[in-house]
């Protein structure tokens, strides 16, 4: 496996931008570098490569484009919902004064 990630971790060869599935390799790429990142910085380029992949036309039909977009939205306010509940439990355990 580590003979995989050192290759993604490669630039993108400007070849692969004229194939017609390039949108793998540009993803890959991203992701590749991504992982070079802390951690947190990380999340959020994985996160925006995932959505760049889900808009490009080559790499999902409309339906299945449509589906990443509702999947995402879903986690987007999943994930809204646990930082107010996060936030609401850290108001209450902190000390009346």
């Amino acid at each position: 496996m580590p003979q995989i990630a050192n290759r993604l971790r490669r630039p993108l060869d400007p070849s692969l931008l004229g194939l017609p599935h390039s949108g793998v390799a540009m993803l890959a790429s991203a992701i590749a570098a991504a992982c070079d990142q802390p951690f947190a910085l990380m999340r959020a380029r994985i996160k925006a490569a995932l959505a760049r992949a889900a808009l490009d036309p080559d790499l999902l039909t409309p339906e299945q484009r449509q589906k990443a977009q509702q999947l995402m939205q879903q986690r987007e306010e999943r994930m809204q919902e646990r930082m107010q509940k996060h936030s609401q439990q850290q108001t209450q355990q902190q000390p009346q004064q």
